[in-house]
């Protein structure tokens, strides 16, 4: 369908002009949304979230405003790789189903989990809980590790002993 240029004065057209909010608006939205919604979301989840809110925010905006959060410790990102507030370490746990996450902020994940991140997903619990178990136990590893080290060179000794003995005889 072709318009007449004449035709084009008759028709009426809203426009609707939208700015993109300033990052600490989109901080404060952020951190909204997660708050409202109530749970750690997937990045594809929240910014469906965030575009129901009426908040357009580009992807590569969005994820590089998460990363700052992340390493600023506004957000946490989950083993499972979903974003949350930190608060919710207690009550979190994980999605299982999840095979490999690609960190948004590895160095905080990292620092975070460590290598543990697919166990903790596996584990069924908190991730504050399942953190705290990881912790212990490598601590008791470490202690069984030292007790084994000095057992192994008090016989050592031991046996050093008695080779000088059975030299000196």
């Amino acid at each position: 369908m072709t318009l007449d240029p004449d035709e084009l004065d008759e028709i009426d057209i809203d426009v609707e002009v939208c700015s993109q909010p300033h990052d600490d608006k989109i901080r404060e939205i952020i951190v909204e949304t997660l708050r409202s919604v109530g749970k750690p979301l997937k990045f594809a989840e929240l910014r469906r979230a965030l575009n129901d809110r009426g908040y357009f925010v580009g992807e590569d905006k969005l994820r590089s405003m998460l990363r700052e959060m992340i390493a600023d410790g506004t957000l946490i990102e989950f083993p499972d790789g979903t974003i949350g507030l930190p608060e919710w370490i207690k009550w979190y746990v994980p999605r299982s189903d999840v095979k490999r996450v690609k960190p948004m902020n590895r160095y905080r994940f990292y620092e975070l989990y460590g290598e543990f991140a697919a166990k903790i997903r596996k584990m069924g619990l908190p991730v504050a809980e399942a953190l705290s178990s990881i912790r212990y136990l490598s601590e008791k590893r470490d202690n069984v590790k030292n007790v084994l080290r000095v057992l192994n060179s008090v016989t050592q000794g031991e046996e050093d002993s008695h080779s000088t003995a059975s030299s000196i005889l």
